[in-house]
């Protein structure tokens, strides 16, 4: 408040000066503040006092020295890449009203990926949320540990080349008092399809007391909660298969995101947090959708009745292992040959009812040789040949035109990862030869990939 006295002369003899006090708080400057949004995208800029909503009122005028804050909102399919003008960065804008100010906030639109989509983290596909000590896209790296179990050694990724994967300080342990941290998929495109499933491995270590989620939103900004950690310590020492139903949020909508988050965090103790690798949104409600013989899949839905019907892959009946009305688990004894078939699910109950098809709905796999190691030898040695899909039943290995012996044969039965140990025939000429594996359906060979010594 300012105080002065204004003095008027006076022609009365008596009062030849009359004094008038004088009260206010002077003169109030105001300065305008100025938004733009700029970019291929779009978005919202707010401000803290009010005032600002662009969008649709994008100037007003401040007091001098009033402290404004301005955030940015991105709309969906768009990213917020930063402010120009009066601020800078990423974060929130914050000014002091002393001069006129303009403020541009750049917003880059991200189209929607098709589904299916695939991630294993070889290479970046616009996940948004990434910093240093959190959330991160790089190599394995066994580390942290301080409770439960360290970050993984190796990826999920059969046979992986880089070993990368999706993870929250890879390598080390979540801080104490962490606030929620959070990493969100570029929008997935899920129109034309009624039914959307979220799969992926996952490696975590989380106390029970701290947080962490998993949410999907067909907006951006509205997420459900998908899946929270229990009460309860979970301390994985392996990778785990998450497969959820997201159809009620995702389905028949343009721009889907998937968020997973770590935090808050309490003040004790420390664990390595998510790891996350093989990442699908899918269509497809068989997992896997790939296999051969010896593979074990599940087929999620609704309807199939309480009682044990038949499942049919082509026109091979796969054997089933549980039924239940939203779930079917099952065993490929049997395959056609290579290519991707239909699989009819026929209900038992009730009396009469009609088949449930997914089209092309598995596909079935030859096998696949990835390496062989050593890669040279002499007779009798043992060489371990990796790949995929090789069945669960032996079938034959030749180096040349030599058969060798088959000491062990495996294959995982979800993910198809397999291996052979076999010795190198003694009839086999020096030189360099292919290597070829076959089972019931079919075989692969590996030119020139073992040196006979």
């Amino acid at each position: 408040m300012k105080e002065a006295v204004l003095s008027i002369p006076s022609n009365a003899p008596d009062t030849p000066m009359f004094h008038v006090p004088l009260k206010g708080t002077g003169l109030i400057r105001k300065y305008l503040l100025s938004v733009s949004l700029t970019g291929t995208g779009s978005g919202l800029v707010t401000s803290s006092p009010p005032g600002i909503d662009c969008g649709s009122d994008c100037e007003e005028e401040y007091e001098q020295d009033t402290v404004v804050t301005l955030g940015a909102s991105p709309s969906p399919r768009s990213v917020f890449t930063g402010w120009s003008g009066a601020c800078s960065g990423t974060g929130e804008c914050t000014i002091i009203m002393n001069s006129p100010m303009n403020v541009a906030a750049h917003f880059t639109y991200i189209p929607s990926i098709p589904l299916p989509f695939f991630d294993d983290f070889s290479t970046e596909k616009g996940w948004i949320g990434y910093e240093v000590g959190g959330w991160e896209r790089g190599p394995a790296e066994e580390g942290g540990g301080e409770f439960g179990y360290p970050d993984p050694e190796v990826d999920h990724t059969p046979f992986s080349v880089d070993n990368y994967l999706l993870g929250f300080a890879i390598g080390g342990d979540y801080p104490n008092n962490l606030s929620e941290r959070s990493i969100i998929s570029p929008p997935i495109d899920c129109k034309d399809n009624d039914r959307v499933y979220l799969r992926f491995w996952g490696w975590l270590n989380v106390e029970g007391y701290d947080r962490a989620t998993i949410h999907v939103s067909n907006d951006g900004t509205n997420w459900s909660l998908v899946w929270v950690n229990p009460v309860y310590d979970i301390t994985d020492d392996q990778w785990f298969r998450y497969a959820f139903d997201i159809s009620s949020i995702a389905a028949n909508q343009e721009a889907v995101y998937i968020k997973f988050t770590m935090g808050p965090t309490d003040d004790s103790y420390r664990y390595s947090g998510w790891n996350i690798d093989d990442l699908e949104v899918t269509s497809n409600p068989i997992d896997p959708h790939e296999g051969t013989i010896g593979t074990v899949f599940t087929i999620y839905g609704t309807d199939f009745g309480d009682k044990k019907g038949k499942i049919l892959v082509g026109d091979i009946a796969a054997k089933v292992l549980e039924w239940t009305n939203e779930r079917i688990h099952c065993l490929l004894s049997k395959v056609p040959l290579p290519g991707v078939y239909n699989v009819k699910v026929i209900p038992k109950v009730p009396k009469g009812a009609s088949p449930i098809l997914f089209e092309a709905g598995f596909k079935v796999r030859s096998p696949q040789i990835d390496w062989v190691e050593p890669a040279s030898g002499s007779a009798g040695d043992q060489i371990t040949i990796y790949g995929g899909f090789f069945g669960k039943g032996k079938g034959k290995v030749y180096i040349g035109t030599q058969a060798c012996k088959v000491i062990t044969w495996g294959m995982d039965d979800f993910t198809g990862e397999s291996m052979i140990v076999c010795t190198v025939p003694k009839k086999l000429v020096p030189g360099r030869h292919d290597i070829k594996v076959t089972n019931k359906i079919g075989s692969d060979t590996c030119t020139e990939c073992f040196e006979m010594e």
